[in-house]
């Protein structure tokens, strides 16, 4: 009888490690780009196309990009959204003549400020068979690296001044991608494990101390300490000193990592080539594949990002998709009192409404607690100890704040 049930809680031990994830198509897009966000809102383009929606995939509506005298871009290497008006895109486009005559191919930004109905375009400062990048972050910092030259913006990529690389530089044909971390450093980064980073303010860029030479093709910072960079042959690298230095951590998928999305310390989400996709919720220790059925080269993942807990968005070579955990509780709500479907239970903050610091006791095991805005946005994450956090209120605005553990979330209010 031993047996059995040491068998028994073996089975049901399996189950559990197996994602029970539904996974449900929002739109089939063969030829193009997805930008996901956090709050719903998903941008998808197609040569010479926008489409928008605004409530994580359910309507979508459409507007042709259209510039006097410009083709918008028929190779997109980059497409941002940073709410549900704002859109930036960026690729070779060509002129025309008065005539209507081809004349000219440049990289190119084109920016909109009112969901896709107009355009603004803006030519970048490179030449179009050296272009890779561009990457925007948030408070106007740019980035794009092209033209075998790094070169930072800290308007919105209106103006860019170029960054010399320190000391020999000896992979400037390994160098694809770069990102734009929020009041933090610039990154490139590519092919062999190559990678640098600003270290003195932008003024030159260093190179990290990597432990791979596997091909480096995705990378996000949670803040200016903590990032996640992905790659080839099952490559996931973490660091917690702002990108001077990295290590390697397991994941088991047995094939290329295209992208990763870190909601904090603790909660990734990696996608892969043939559609391979996995979450951690313990920075990387364990892995759960929550992997769409069917492994093929179309399925390659292209973006992922979480929604909330048991809620996830991706795009693969197919389209885009959503994915639920069957029986769980999931929502992309609009208002900060319905945004995580969690109790307050588990948490208890005081003092509430605070004015310089408030300690928040947590009741579950929670490694981490994530504040958000009321806009959704991630503000800050803490690492619990002892169960409990205390939050610097004097460093916040004022505002109402979600506090979110694994289990339970409540509201904290800052009135100074």
């Amino acid at each position: 009888m031993k047996v059995i049930a040491v068998i028994v809680c073996l089975l049901v031990s399996l189950a559990q490690g197996q994602a029970q994830v539904e996974w449900t198509e929002m739109l089939k897009l063969k030829v193009g780009a997805y930008a996901l966000t956090t709050n719903g809102v998903i941008v998808a383009y197609a040569p010479y196309k926008v489409h928008l929606s605004l409530d994580t995939g359910k309507t979508w509506s459409s507007s042709v990009i259209s510039v006097e005298n410009r083709n918008a871009p028929s190779y997109l290497p980059a497409l941002h959204v940073q709410d549900e008006d704002r859109i930036v895109l960026s690729g070779i486009g060509i002129y025309r003549n008065t005539n209507g005559f081809e004349t000219e191919a440049w990289y190119e930004a084109y920016e909109s400020v009112d969901s896709g109905r107009t355009w603004t375009v803006y030519d970048l400062p490179t030449r179009v068979e050296k272009t890779y990048e561009l990457d925007l972050g948030n408070s106007g910092h740019a980035c794009m690296y092209g033209d075998f030259r790094f070169m930072v913006s800290l308007d919105d990529f209106k103006s860019y001044v170029s960054v010399p690389f320190a000391g020999a530089w000896t992979d400037r044909n390994n160098l694809q991608h770069c990102l734009s971390v929020e009041e933090g450093p610039f990154f490139c980064y590519g092919h062999g494990g190559a990678m640098y980073r600003t270290s003195d303010s932008g003024r030159s860029l260093q190179k990290a101390i990597v432990p791979t030479t596997n091909d480096l093709s995705d990378m996000m910072f949670v803040d200016r300490e903590f990032g996640v960079c992905v790659g080839k042959n099952s490559t996931v690298l973490k660091t917690d000193n702002g990108g001077t230095s990295w290590s390697d951590v397991q994941s088991g998928i047995p094939a290329d990592i295209t992208c990763v999305f870190i909601r904090d310390t603790a909660t990734w989400m990696i996608g892969a080539e043939l559609g391979w996709v996995k979450v951690t919720t313990d920075g990387g220790s364990t892995w759960r594949d929550i992997s769409p059925s069917d492994h093929t080269p179309s399925n390659d993942v292209t973006n992922v990002v979480i929604l909330g807990p048991n809620d996830y968005m991706i795009s693969t070579l197919q389209g885009a998709y959503r994915g639920k955990d069957i029986g769980g509780s999931t929502s992309v709500p609009d208002s900060l009192s319905s945004r995580h479907s969690v109790t307050s239970s588990m948490l208890s903050i005081a003092p509430n409404p605070s004015t310089n610091s408030a300690t928040i006791t947590v009741a579950d095991r929670s490694p981490v607690l994530r504040l958000y805005d009321a806009s959704g946005r991630l503000v800050a994450s803490y690492k619990v100890e002892n169960g409990r956090v205390v939050v610097k209120t004097s460093e916040l605005s004022n505002g109402v704040y979600n506090v979110v553990s694994d289990t339970g979330s409540g509201v904290l209010v800052v009135n100074r």
